[in-house]
């Protein structure tokens, strides 16, 4: 069994630093939302978009930019509609989650051919980012003919919720073309961008305009932020449930792996010490009790013993009083009593 799981974990191993081309046919084409590694290829992508925006000059450099986490109830959804092989905008009432219940947004992606067969969930997403080459910031316009609702959905800072799906259509009907053995992808963004009017996200210094509760530790993305020692003493309490689905718990570098350290030996000190008060105060008489009484058990067992002239053992510590002796050792014989022709005698009814 051991051999067996170990053998398990190289081959995971292996399909997650490379083996793309087999992940894709085994596991990419199939009717179910992404794995945890191509959610995360997914989702990294869009965080590294984010995250970088501004630093060529071509857009001004965000303040306010949120760091993106993966909702799998968005990716139900996208599966959802993916799985429908027409090509357009889904409803929005399609795309509400038990959660996310209003509008979201969302993106959308086809291809046939070796770009099919040969699936990379991360391309769409470099594809729909690349529009921000036709998209002006301060107008809140597009090139004419030209597409920009995907980069802008990307970049959109209060947008911070993702999910996405993709499916092998048959037949997917886009625009009036049949798009033979297409692969379709599905991305939905909560809560959605894209409001008319409304800047992509704030400008400034990045991080800038972050939430009071957020952190910024890679100087690009806010985030909230909470070492995993520290959970059960401030989750519950300093953030609301909205805020709580947000809150990641990294380990970052050595220095915070030891603060965790010495924070959980605090905490077993403090709760073994808990643990022995209130022993002491509830159990601790009790237990001066039980060691008096073996102390007189290992007394009475190492008090000299006779036998009597039917053969039975007693202690020498015997008084006579009315005719019956009465001892105050306690009889440690082993040996059965016996009736008068030595066989053992049996309890009456």
């Amino acid at each position: 069994m051991l051999l067996v799981k170990i053998l398990t974990l190289i081959i995971s191993f292996n399909n997650l630093n490379g083996d793309k081309a087999s992940e894709s046919h085994r596991s990419r084409h199939r009717r179910s939302i992404p794995s945890p590694s191509d959610a995360k290829l997914v989702l990294d992508k869009h965080n590294e978009f984010r995250s970088i925006i501004g630093s060529e000059g071509e857009e001004p450099i965000p303040s306010n930019m949120r760091v993106m986490t993966w909702d799998d109830g968005l990716a139900v959804t996208s599966l959802r509609y993916a799985k429908n092989c027409v090509w357009g905008h889904s409803k929005l009432g399609e795309r509400k989650t038990k959660i996310w219940n209003k509008e979201n947004g969302e993106n959308l992606w086809a291809a046939t051919g070796d770009l099919a067969d040969n699936f990379d969930p991360v391309r769409p997403v470099q594809v729909w980012f690349d529009e921000y080459v036709d998209y002006d910031f301060h107008n809140h316009t597009c090139t004419p003919k030209k597409k920009c609702g995907h980069y802008t959905q990307i970049v959109w800072a209060n947008s911070y919720k993702l999910g996405c799906a993709w499916n092998l259509c048959p037949i997917l009907r886009a625009e009036g073309q049949v798009m033979e053995g297409a692969m379709y992808m599905v991305c939905q963004y909560a809560p959605g961008g894209n409001v008319l009017g409304e800047n992509l996200y704030k400008i400034g210094e990045r991080c800038a305009d972050c939430g009071s509760k957020d952190t910024c530790p890679d100087d690009a993305l806010c985030r909230k932020f909470m070492n995993k020692m520290f959970k059960t003493i401030c989750y519950e309490i300093c953030f609301t449930d909205n805020e709580k689905r947000d809150i990641i718990f990294p380990l970052d570098n050595n220095a915070d792996i030891i603060a965790s350290a010495l924070v959980g030996v605090v905490l077993v000190l403090v709760g073994s010490g808990i643990v022995g008060y209130y022993w002491y105060t509830h159990y601790a008489d009790k237990s001066s009790m039980l060691i008096a009484w073996r102390k007189r058990r290992r007394v009475s067992s190492v008090v000299d013993i006779d036998y009597n002239k039917n053969g039975l053992r007693n202690s020498r510590a015997v008084t006579e009083k009315n005719g019956n002796a009465q001892s105050d050792a306690v009889d440690n014989s082993t040996t059965p009593p016996t009736d008068e022709k030595g066989k053992d005698s049996l309890p009456t009814e």
